[in-house]
């Protein structure tokens, strides 16, 4: 028995229980219903970039395996030719705003869209325009790429999604002509990548490279297509995601302790040991390397300390590490001793030994580096929300911007001081369009 994938030009994918006696020819009937694929087309098979010939051939006379991909696409004549080589130099033009494979460029939905036509930072309300389609957008995109910083600026999500998948572009977003320069070598590229694929079709569209790299952007599409849906549907999934952090007393002494139940062992930094009036108890017998992500010098060992939680004093034990940023972490061993639940639904850890319940503290309430390393509105799609950047935008707002105006701004913007000024310009263009 073997199990054969089978893809469609159109990106159609389906898998098909085959047999090494199947013939090519019963093998394409199968594809054809499988795929749905039009009767009256000439199809051609391929596998591993050559056509499937001889229709009467056997798929274990023709090398097909138990896995192989089978690839079915209509046979091209020469009009197709044509076609594709137009579309192949047309898609660098179109890939401006859309594109996400090549250059990482943001894939954004421009469909019923306002953008500004231009300026800079979107401090000041200008005349917007609407692009109905995103192959208008991505035209308009192509031509004058400071219509994409300003979608971006306008869009704190997609601007998340961009930090992730290309860091450079989205850091240029504050500059309009680094921006524009990298989004013209990433267009650039594509035209020259599209223009070597169209060359290499035109010579063999038959070609192992050829089918290979079809294979690819066909890959790719559905890639595409797929993180387009999930901006649509759940954009929350690019967003960070708040740490869990919950307020104890260690010796007396308040502290943000972070809960990870991925984490082995509690442990507590040596700076907060000593904060604490606990560094005297580290027997540092137990000196050695904590290996995770990375390795750090574990100073040694708190065999018993006081953890206040809520009303309840709990025995707990600490690795003591040397550069710790986080100041306490509570690992699986004191969550497991006191049979500690996370309750993410009521957003708070319930201590099972003693029925105490700690509510886990808002964005507001972390630790500034746990704002800056991802736990709040820094992350891996923001920055820290500071005092800084709370008066850049105060300053370069509409008038009557107060600070929890601005501070609401730059975590809607993910700390971004343009986007958070261009959210605020928004809000009050509709309300000023009522």
């Amino acid at each position: 028995k073997l199990t054969v994938t089978t893809l469609s030009g159109e990106g159609a994918v389906a898998q098909v229980d085959a047999s090494p006696d199947m013939t090519v020819s019963e093998l394409l009937a199968v594809c054809r219903a499988e795929l749905r694929l039009p009767a009256g087309n000439n199809i051609v098979l391929l596998h591993n970039g050559q056509p499937l010939n001889s229709p009467q051939a056997k798929l274990s006379q023709a090398g097909v395996t138990d896995g192989d991909m089978i690839i079915a696409q209509p046979m091209p004549n020469q009009q197709q030719m044509q076609q594709q080589q137009q579309r192949q130099r047309q898609q660098p033009a179109r890939g401006g705003g859309g594109g996400g494979a090549a250059g990482g460029m943001p894939l954004i939905d421009f469909s019923g869209v306002r953008l500004g036509s231009g300026g800079s930072g979107g401090r000041q309300a200008q005349p917007q325009r609407r692009f109905e389609t995103d192959e208008e957008a991505s035209a308009a995109v192509a031509s004058n790429p400071e219509i994409l910083r300003q979608a971006l600026l306008s869009m704190p999500e997609q601007l998340a999604a961009l930090r992730q998948q290309n860091p450079q572009l989205a850091d240029a977003v504050s500059d309009p002509d680094r921006f524009a320069q990298l989004v013209r070598t990433a267009q650039s590229e594509r035209s020259r990548a599209a223009q070597e694929r169209a060359r290499l079709m035109a010579a063999n569209p038959y070609d192992p490279r050829v089918q290979q790299e079809i294979q690819s952007l066909i890959q790719q599409q559905n890639i595409d297509s797929s993180m387009e849906t999930a901006l649509e549907h759940m954009p929350e999934a690019f967003a960070p995601v708040n740490m869990l952090y919950i307020d104890v007393k260690v010796n007396g002494h308040p502290v943000k302790a972070f809960v990870d139940s991925g984490a082995q062992m509690t442990i507590m930094s040596l700076p907060c040991a000593q904060r604490c009036n606990v560094e005297r108890l580290i027997d540092k017998r137990w000196a050695g390397i904590a290996r995770g992500v990375g390795t750090q010098t574990i100073v040694g060992r708190i065999h018993l300390g006081q953890l206040q939680i809520g009303g309840d004093y709990l025995a707990c034990n600490f690795s003591v590490l040397r550069d710790q940023s986080m100041d306490l972490l509570l690992g699986l061993d004191m969550l497991k001793r006191h049979q500690c639940l996370l309750d993410l639904k009521s957003n708070k850890l319930v201590i099972g030994t003693t029925g105490t319940v700690a509510p886990f503290l808002s964005e507001a309430d972390l630790p500034e580096d746990a704002r800056a390393s991802g736990g709040g509105s820094g992350g891996e799609g923001g920055k820290p929300i500071t005092q800084e950047s709370i008066d850049a935008v105060v300053a370069g707002g509409p008038d009557g911007t107060t600070a929890d105006d601005a501070r609401e701004a730059l975590m809607h913007a993910l700390g971004e001081v343009d986007a958070a000024i261009a959210f605020l310009v928004a809000k009050q263009s509709e309300r000023s369009g009522q």
